[in-house]
């Protein structure tokens, strides 16, 4: 990594307060070989083979990591799981030395990001020799690893970039930063690099979908307020929503023509069946305890093409000598339509491979 000839001059160090509401600031490293430190000033020795330093981060905070140096392209930045100390980062240098293993590097001069044992190419990564750059992690659900260059700069989330799926680890926030100089031992000027590591206890964001989840789950359990009835054909009455049943274009064409008074309406199917049906409406969930085969003809019928697929599913996935009768009951009536020859070839297909489902089906005849 050609770099130009000159004294590696810092700006002098800002003043800052050590906390900066939930924030932390640390200048110092937890551990460091080949450096020396002087206040939040790192040096590394002249003419040493590695200089690497690592800092400490309590699990589950974010943190930032400033550095303010010249000559950045002979720095790679680092993201390591929290138990690996100096000699086991130095260690898993080859690619093929970290298969498995959560470890995370960038080489700022070639532009290479490494995740695990694969390498990318950060295209889109202009770091110039000379300045101020930000390693971040955001720990949370969806956790992200950034580089922004400067201080107005827009940063690159590196996991969206390369396309890489963060470890199920990294959302516990039990990881932690590095950096090295990547030139160490090779004949270059002096480099000084200033590093400030800010952590942040993050407030978990709120994940909207799953609200919603529990929000009309509750809803359905709880049933107030209700403003329909929904008579099913074994002379059970089930109270709901009416708004809830407008995912079904069937139901919403015959919810209007009742706008102001309550309204009751017949619905062809059992009531656990019927149950079903509208649970799913409220919360997109089948629940365990409906019966597939009941619930298929009312989803196709009331065109809630979501309710129909997971009925397919748990019928093909729950297929054997118990209950290919009534799935193929289910199923025949429907193996014409568009969309559901596909699963009636399927069931055909795993009926004629297992003789006791041939038999049970003789048997139901």
């Amino acid at each position: 990594f050609g770099c130009p000839s000159r004294d590696a001059r810092l700006p002098p160090t800002p003043r800052r307060s050590a906390r900066l509401g939930s924030a932390r600031s640390v200048a110092v490293p937890m551990e460091s070989e080949g450096f020396t430190s002087r206040g939040d000033v790192l040096e590394p020795f002249e003419g040493g083979s590695s200089s690497i330093a690592l800092w400490d981060v309590d699990p589950g905070l974010s943190f930032s990591l400033k550095i303010e140096a010249q000559h950045l392209d002979r720095l790679m930045l680092g993201l390591v799981p929290a138990d690996l100390d100096l000699t086991q980062i130095k260690e898993h240098t080859r690619l093929e030395d970290c298969r498995g293993l959560p470890m995370y590097r960038l080489c700022l001069g070639s532009r290479e990001f490494f995740a695990f044992d694969q390498a990318f190419l950060v295209r889109d990564l202009h770091v110039p020799s000379d300045g101020t750059i930000f390693w971040e992690f955001q720990n949370g659900p969806r956790p992200r690893l950034l580089l922004k260059v400067g201080e107005r700069g827009d940063p690159i989330d590196l996991f969206e970039y390369c396309k890489v799926r963060p470890p199920h680890q990294l959302c516990e926030g039990t990881f932690k930063p590095f950096i090295r100089d990547v030139s160490a031992g090779m004949m270059f000027p002096k480099l000084r690099i200033r590093c400030t590591l800010v952590t942040r206890r993050v407030r978990p964001c709120i994940d909207s979908e799953a609200f919603i989840a529990r929000a009309n789950r509750l809803i359905w359990e709880q049933r107030k307020y209700t403003d329909l009835v929904v008579k099913t054909n074994d002379g059970h009455k089930v109270c709901c929503h009416r708004a809830f049943l407008l995912t079904s274009p069937v139901f919403a064409v015959e919810l209007e023509r009742w706008v102001k008074e309550p309204v009751e309406i017949s619905v062809d199917g059992c009531r656990s069946a019927v149950e079903g049906l509208l649970e799913f409406l409220y919360t997109g969930q089948l629940s365990s305890q409906v019966d597939a085969a009941a619930v298929l003809p009312l989803a196709h019928r009331y065109q809630i093409d979501d309710l129909t697929s997971a009925a397919l599913r748990r019928l093909l996935d729950n297929l054997g000598p118990a209950t290919i009768a009534a799935a193929a009951r289910a199923l025949r009536p429907l193996r014409e339509e568009e969309g559901l020859r596909q699963a009636w070839a399927e069931l055909c297909r795993r009926a004629a491979q297992e003789p006791s489902i041939i038999e049970a089906l003789a048997l139901a005849v």
